[in-house]
């Protein structure tokens, strides 16, 4: 019997599934969902290749070719690893709804599984990538995501998150094309937006590159110059014993660069509006949230929806994140007083509770985590009507 993910997310109507593994959603369609010959960063020759969206469109456009292989990931139980032999290349694929779910394949010693949610009125899908820990120790893994965008030598970076001329690590988004410039006639493919981790995340993505024409990004597994148009993401993702995590990602097809910026002005693709706008679907429990590492839904899921509560969590820092248990906790607002100190683990529950005094507008408050589990958890500050949380990953 097929093991379902253990996510509910809601039904539309809009989505259809056929056994070849093609979607229609909205006004967009994806070729080939959980193919095992389309993801190729394993092997350029196409010898080796992983499950990945082999391509997507516009319907109303007629705009094609979104990708050549979208949401490919690679597994490595050694950090630093440059090998990649090992890829999540085959598994059967079952529906529910608009989310498209997999069941989990060992690499490596860790179970994985991909699901992708579409959200066809947002031109959107979620790719949500879940690393399974089964050993009775922790371990540290790095994740490689890969995507081809598609556009071969003509595509070029249009827009980046933090408005640079190329893509660094510290991007959170970024808006590729073909080139065109004024109307989707302009554009052969669709514009793409991929969207790598949210605004609080604590767990950079490393060795991001997205290459284009005349620019060297570096090699493949096999030693040939990438292709012009690859997305590689790197992840080190450290799991609990006997526990898991998520890795979530986004694209969004766009018939103009413009409307891309447009939308991406207007959303902003952080963690509240995220779950606001339903880009995981409606019920997506918050101690699954707190187990996706790239993303922080930590302050947004805990916070109080209380007109007179006033939420200071982007006033509260953590360091080092993740640790072995010593963290400092840097507090730089202007509330000042006595405060409630309280550490909750991922299941709600509280595992400590102390009271400090805050007597300038910032201040470090040291603390010693050391005799709890491995594990993800909340540190949360309170006085009166203030409150401020922070996310902490204990190794």
């Amino acid at each position: 019997m097929k093991k379902l993910y253990t996510i509910l997310f809601m039904t539309l109507a809009t989505f259809s599934f056929a056994q070849s593994g093609d979607v229609s959603v909205g006004n967009l369609y994806y070729n080939c969902v959980g193919c095992s010959n389309y993801g190729y960063f394993l092997g350029r020759d196409w010898s080796t290749t992983g499950l990945a969206i082999s391509d997507g469109g516009i319907l109303s456009t007629g705009q094609g070719d979104a990708y050549d292989g979208a949401f490919e990931l690679i597994v490595s139980d050694v950090l630093g690893d440059t090998s990649y032999t090992d890829s999540l290349g085959t598994g059967s694929f079952i529906s529910v709804g608009n989310l498209y779910m997999n069941n989990a394949e060992t690499i490596n010693g860790i179970n994985a599984s991909v699901s992708y949610f579409f959200q066809p009125e947002n031109y959107i899908v979620a790719a949500i990538f879940k690393l399974a820990n089964p050993n009775g120790t922790a371990r540290v893994v790095s994740a490689k995501i890969h995507s081809n965008v598609g556009s071969d030598n003509a595509t070029q970076l249009d827009s980046a998150s933090l408005g640079g001329a190329t893509a660094v690590d510290a991007d959170r988004f970024t808006i590729s094309s073909d080139g065109g410039s004024n109307t989707p006639s302009d554009y052969s493919d669709p514009v793409n937006t991929f969207v790598r981790q949210g605004a609080g995340s604590n767990i950079a993505s490393k060795a991001f590159y997205l290459s284009r024409p005349g620019i060297y990004e570096g090699k493949d597994n096999n030693g040939d110059d990438m292709a012009e148009d690859d997305i590689v993401d790197s992840f080190s993702v450290s799991i609990p014993a006997n526990d898991y995590r998520y890795i979530v990602m986004f694209n969004r097809l766009d018939s103009m660069v413009s409307s891309a910026k447009n939308y991406v002005i207007a959303n902003h693709f952080t963690e509240a509006e995220v779950l606001s706008n339903g880009y995981l679907g409606s019920s997506f429990p918050n101690a699954e949230l707190l187990k996706v590492v790239n993303w922080d839904f930590a302050s947004v899921i805990t916070t109080s929806i209380t007109s007179n509560v006033v939420d200071l969590s982007n006033s509260l820092n953590a360091f080092p994140n993740p640790s072995s248990g010593l963290v400092t906790m840097n507090i730089n607002n202007s509330a000042i007083g006595n405060f409630t100190l309280r550490i909750i683990d991922n299941q709600g529950s509280e595992k400590q509770s102390s009271s400090f005094t805050k007597n300038t507008p910032d201040m470090n408050l040291n603390l010693d985590l050391t005799s709890l589990s491995t594990g993800l958890y909340i540190v949360e500050i309170k006085q009166d009507n203030y409150i401020a949380r922070k996310r902490i990953s204990k190794f």
